[in-house]
Parts: structure tokens; C-alpha cells; sequence
């Protein structure tokens, strides 16, 4: 079975809060993610398909994401995608992590472990 791209979800699961704050996912023993703002989210190998709160998730071929509730997103100049709902992120890249997060920019999302990743102000 392939890991569940905990990092991504995490990010995911902040932009659809709306609100983004610190917290921390984790994949627990059956296969579900759980949040410790109470979200959950499931994630299906095969079809690389997103669930967060029942709410769908669809990356497009182009990068852009699109949730079931009707969130969407779009990418800067500046290199950020912002959400329809004012949710900003982009990699690291100048900050020397490329392989984290900056979101709307005050919080650094990071991997902690395969089954673990978490936001923290940065």
C-alpha cells in the first residue's frame, strides 16, 4: 500500500478551514487522517482522490485544485496558489525548505514522519 501524501492533505485540509492555524495530521491504523482541528480525511491509493470532511478534492492536470464544495484555486506571479476563499500557499523554496509550505505566509507546514506532518508558525 502507498503512503497517504500526509503533507498535502494537511495543507488541503487547512485551506479548507478557511482559517488556517497550527495543527498537525496523522495517518492513523485504519488508514484514515485525522487532524487536530477535528478535520478527517481519506485517501484513496488508486485513484489518488482526496476526501477531506467528505468534501472531494481534485488536482487538475494544470496543478490548480478544485474541492467539492466549490473552493478553487489559481496561481500569482509571485508563485503563491490562492483559494477562492483567501487561503495562500507555495513551497518554501526561498526559505530553504523546498519540500514544506509557507500558508498565508505566517505558518511553515512541514513532514514530521510518513504518517505525520504539522503546520507551526514560522
Amino acid at each position: 500500500m502507498a503512503t497517504a501524501p500526509i503533507l498535502d492533505i494537511l495543507v488541503l485540509a487547512l485551506v479548507l478551514s478557511g482559517a488556517p492555524a497550527p495543527m498537525a495530521c496523522e495517518v492513523q491504523r485504519d488508514s484514515t487522517i485525522r487532524c487536530s482541528n477535528g478535520t478527517t480525511a481519506t485517501w484513496d491509493s488508486r485513484t489518488n482522490l482526496i476526501s477531506i470532511n467528505s468534501i472531494p478534492v481534485t488536482r487538475k492536470a494544470d496543478g490548480h485544485f478544485i474541492f467539492g464544495n466549490g473552493i478553487s484555486s489559481a496561481r500569482n506571479s509571485f508563485g503563491w496558489t490562492r483559494f477562492t476563499n483567501g487561503v495562500m500557499i507555495r513551497r518554501d523554496y526561498l526559505g530553504g525548505h523546498p519540500d514544506a509550505y509557507l500558508v498565508n505566509p505566517a505558518l511553515l507546514c512541514q513532514e514530521v514522519t510518513p504518517s505525520k506532518a504539522e503546520c507551526r508558525p514560522r
